[in-house]
């Protein structure tokens, strides 16, 4: 593991030995999120490519991390699945936009769990 140095933008209200948690006064800590959020948008983004390229490089978590990405795929489809037809059907029979929201919003939650757990014992 590399660690990177990362260059805060100069704030006014953020002196350079505030630049890290330690010592920071609490009511700065949100002047510090700002900072790290802004230097957070000059890093490049990362493409599929560049993490397979990484997930290959760790000859010790290589097999747990191919599995996780398939593991999404799951959870995530369950999830799509589960909401969409729950809120279908609630839409269908009830006609009520806020129940098929809600419907939409809980199954989904559901669905993800239910993904999570075929995903756990099924890989």
């Amino acid at each position: 593991m590399e660690l990177v140095e990362l260059h805060l933008p100069s704030l006014s209200n953020l002196p350079p030995h505030y630049h890290t948690t330690k010592d920071l006064p609490p009511h700065l800590m949100n002047t510090l999120k700002v900072a790290f959020d802004a230097a957070n948008k000059s890093l490049p983004s990362w493409s599929s490519l560049d993490v397979d390229d990484s997930i290959a490089s760790d000859p010790v978590h290589d097999s747990n991390l191919k599995i996780a990405r398939k593991a999404v795929n799951y959870v995530a489809i369950g999830s799509v699945l589960r909401a969409v037809t729950t809120a279908d059907f609630t839409w269908k029979y009830s006609r009520s936009l806020r129940g098929a929201g809600l419907s939409f919003m809980v199954e989904a939650m559901f669905g993800w769990t239910f993904g999570y757990e075929i995903a756990s014992n099924w890989l």
